[in-house]
């Protein structure tokens, strides 16, 4: 395996992480969402993104600050962002889609935060 293919692997495994990251956000929101797979040995990708596609819908439902419906939907954004991109560098490996693919994960995260602070939602 060489350099690239280690880096796509972390990055894989870093979609995978803020998924799950994600996924705990969505179950404590005033309405929960629930997304449509787990993270266990049978988590399907095209699923998620099915899931989180679909979030993006719901989110115009969800008793939150304009504030905090506008990061989700970035947050999920910047993920499909991100799967997406490590996907293309399947088809086509390239140092920058990797870079810009964990720039989206890193902006995730930090979505991620901030709704977690300001909703003070409970992560344990």
């Amino acid at each position: 395996m060489n350099d690239h293919e280690e880096r796509r692997d972390m990055l894989a495994a870093h979609v995978l992480l803020t998924y799950g990251l994600i996924a705990k956000v969505l179950q404590r929101l005033p309405i929960p969402i629930e997304l449509p797979t787990k993270l266990d040995k049978d988590w399907q990708g095209p699923e998620a993104v099915q899931g989180l596609a679909r979030t993006l819908e719901l989110l115009g439902e969800l008793p939150v600050q304009d504030g905090i419906r506008q990061l989700l939907h970035q947050l999920i954004l910047d993920w499909l962002t991100a799967w997406s991109l490590g996907g293309v560098d399947f088809a086509r490996p390239a140092p920058w889609l990797l870079d810009a693919a964990e720039y989206a994960l890193a902006r995730v995260e930090a979505q991620a935060d901030l709704v977690i602070e300001t909703l003070d939602l409970d992560m344990r």
